[in-house]
């Protein structure tokens, strides 16, 4: 292919890439939606899956598989115990008690330091004569055998009586009689439990759901404190990771009166273990006494109800107590010919900002795009990559998961964002605000690509000038100079 041709074709192809983003939406995390083999699980399976997905326990494995009825192997499950039963974990170890477990190994060397985990926690110390077998498959009794162990019953299992099922070995009776008796797995059709059947990664999915909910009631799961900070905030922490389609912000009183979803609104940490709420402007808050908060409805990812005992109150801190706006107030000066008056106050204007995403300036490590505000102030930015959710104002303004962020004053209301260490090829996208005046505009973005870094490929600019709509190209290739309207697609170098 010509380098003519190729300049072209990387103009045409960003230029499809930003009419296919107007009107679209950053990409989500995964759930159960995304994954073939899952649309036709019933509402409560799909449910348990995405707080899996949620929790970061589970991925696909690829893109639109989830490998419902792929059999596990025990490196799998070995990832998944340590990470449910929220064991120790040496992320930084390279080395196994086990001969056969290598950190090398392109298959199974990502779960050494998992193996070690459940290892130590006496989960299972391997398959005898110093080996793991982390590519083994797992059968149905040894699973609850697992789960059983991870929630610290291996002595109730010891004595129980057993299921008897002639389907199950006889070391795994007691372990499969208390894995139903929870509920962590089930039968098969037949009736039977099948403990020698293979175990697939949907049965290691919903049996750790479970075991997660049992392990999580073992702790408490409450708010364990608030703040009220800086910016009209109030910060709630909890003990666990909670669901944030729990959150109703009408269950939440400060105190007896509700907070209104209609004028506050929140955000969920990274983690899921801290809500914060921006409070409406003119929130009031009497700091002549201990506030009270109480917080109602809200359940942990693995549908457990977060309850505050009535008896102990939240600890609560007021490090800045939320501002009240002044009020305007006008003395007019007297005058012996006209009567005193009280005039209205300037309005401050409403605060946007628009990215030049038709001038911007790309190339293989950086980008630049101009910006326009409606008033003087600051423009806070942030680059993510495509797959990333589309950051708060917080999270731009602190950088959250960012390839590159900052700020920029605006000269008058121009600015210019130069976007730098960027990786080649890459897609990202540019969220951009401006605060002024105490006001914040509408989130901006822009979805661009990088240019590819084995190409020769010079900066490509955008410029479009007159109601003709021309755009232009001017590019220097191997000590050539080349025009958009001079651009030949039968001519090579």
């Amino acid at each position: 292919m010509s380098k003519k041709i190729l300049i072209w074709f990387t103009v045409l192809t960003m230029g499809l890439t930003s009419a296919a983003w107007i009107g679209g939406g950053v990409s989500e995390a995964k759930s159960s939606a995304d994954f073939s083999d899952l649309k036709d699980l019933d509402a409560a399976t799909k449910a348990k899956l995405d707080a899996m997905f949620s929790a970061g326990i589970f991925e696909g494995v690829s893109d639109s598989s989830f490998g419902l009825d792929d059999n596990m192997n025990r490196a799998q499950f070995a990832k998944v115990a340590a990470l449910i039963f929220d064991l120790k974990i040496d992320e930084d170890l390279k080395k196994s008690s086990f001969i056969d477990v290598k950190a090398d190994d392109a298959a199974t060397g990502y779960a050494l330091p998992y193996i070690e985990a459940v290892m130590a926690a006496g989960i299972t110390d391997g398959v005898g004569d110093g080996a793991f077998n982390p590519a083994g498959e797992v059968t149905k009794e040894q699973l609850a055998t697992f789960l059983v162990r991870g929630l610290g019953q291996e002595a109730r299992a010891q004595s129980a009586p057993g299921v008897g099922d002639n389907t199950v070995s006889d070391w795994a009776q007691g372990y499969v009689q208390l894995a139903l008796e929870q509920k962590l797995l089930g039968n098969s059709p037949s009736g039977t439990f099948g403990g020698t059947a293979q175990a697939s990664r949907g049965l290691l999915a919903t049996g750790s759901f479970e075991s997660a909910k049992e392990f999580e009631t073992a702790k408490p799961l409450e708010v364990s404190g608030a703040n009220f900070v800086a910016g009209n905030k109030l910060e709630l922490m909890l003990t666990v990771a909670i669901s944030q389609n729990s959150i109703d912000l009408s269950k939440i009183m400060i105190n007896s009166v509700p907070l209104d979803p209609k004028l506050d609104s929140f955000v969920l940490s990274e983690d899921k273990k801290t809500i914060i709420i921006k409070l409406r402007e003119g929130f009031k808050l009497d700091t002549s006494k201990t506030p009270v908060i109480v917080v109602d409805g809200l359940k942990t990812l693995f549908d457990n109800e977060v309850n505050n005992e009535k008896s102990k109150p939240i600890p609560i801190k007021v490090t800045v107590p939320p501002v009240i706006p002044p009020a305007v107030t006008y003395t007019p000066s007297p005058t012996p010919s006209t009567p005193p008056s009280t005039p209205t106050p300037t309005p401050v204007p409403d605060v946007t900002l628009t990215i030049d995403d038709v001038n911007g300036v790309i190339t293989q490590t950086t980008a630049s795009y101009r910006v326009t505000g409606s008033v003087t102030g600051t423009v806070y930015y942030s680059v993510l990559p495509t797959d990333s959710l589309a950051p708060s104002l917080d999270g731009i303004k602190l950088g959250t998961n960012a390839i590159v962020y900052g700020s920029v004053e605006l000269q008058g209301t121009n600015g210019n964002l130069y976007l730098s260490e960027l990786a080649a090829n890459t897609s990202y996208v540019l969220y951009a605000y401006e605060l002024a005046n105490d006001k914040t505009s509408k989130i901006s973005s822009v979805r661009f690509q990088t240019l590819p870094g084995e190409q020769e490929i010079p900066t490509v600019t955008f410029n479009i000038s007159g109601t003709s709509r021309i755009m232009g190209i001017n590019s220097v290739v191997e000590g050539f100079t080349f025009n958009r309207t001079d651009l030949n697609i039968d001519t090579y170098y």
